[in-house]
């Protein structure tokens, strides 16, 4: 099976071409370059697999929690590029992404959204809780719901373990893979594509504006 992944969640732009156990090209561009240079990007990747849009088997995409603008961009592309060739296309949550293989709990995924702002799943035993807000906020919410000492961390920033430090948490970080390259590796273990239309992104917070009342009131 031919995979083309592509991730926008953490602001940069990452792609790679996957056959069986096989990752045969790997892109990433820098936040901000995402709308200029992505699907050159992708079209790169595609050359150095050596296999044609068209030839490839699924379309995977990260849909979020993560950065605005990237993510959307990045399912944007996602859409186009699986309506145009006519290939399936699959969607897969940042925390899976981030927890790749990892087993152990809990454990708490977290991804930046915007600045001083995160998303984060805690893993318990038996349960799954997701919570958003400034980073003091969330982390007092994960040492509230996993009161254990320890803490093993996938994807959190410096200011984020500093946090969990500060409350007492010895926190064992859990390196997570390329992103494009763990979406790649989830889809070859579930196959469960739809339509592109199904595939929305995940911001893991409320929209900064309010949407006024038709009084004109926010």
């Amino acid at each position: 099976m031919k995979i083309l992944s592509i991730d926008g969640a953490s602001g940069a732009l990452s792609c790679a071409v996957r056959s069986a156990d096989t990752v045969q090209a790997h892109t990433r561009i820098a936040a901000g370059e995402t709308l200029e240079s992505g699907l050159d990007a992708i079209r790169q990747t595609l050359d150095r697999a050596g296999t044609p849009g068209r030839a490839l088997d699924l379309i995977v995409v990260c849909t979020g929690p993560g950065s605005f603008t990237s993510l959307r961009i990045a399912i944007s592309y996602a859409k186009s590029l699986a309506q145009g060739w006519k290939k399936p296309l699959v969607g897969y949550n940042t925390f899976d992404v981030l927890e790749l293989g990892c087993s152990i709990v809990p454990r708490l995924a977290v991804i930046c959204a915007r600045e001083g702002i995160i998303s984060a799943r805690l893993t318990l035993a038996g349960e799954q809780l997701r919570e958003s807000g400034p980073t003091a906020a969330v982390c007092e919410w994960a040492t509230e719901h996993a009161p254990q000492p320890e803490l093993t961390v996938s994807g959190g920033p410096k200011d984020v373990l500093a946090a969990l430090g500060e409350r007492g948490k010895f926190v064992h970080i859990l390196e997570p893979p390329p992103p494009a390259l763990a979406l790649a590796a989830l889809a070859q273990t579930r196959v469960d594509a739809g339509s592109p239309h199904e595939i929305r992104p995940d911001y893991g917070e409320l929209p900064p504006a309010v949407r006024p009342t038709s009084s004109g009131q926010a």
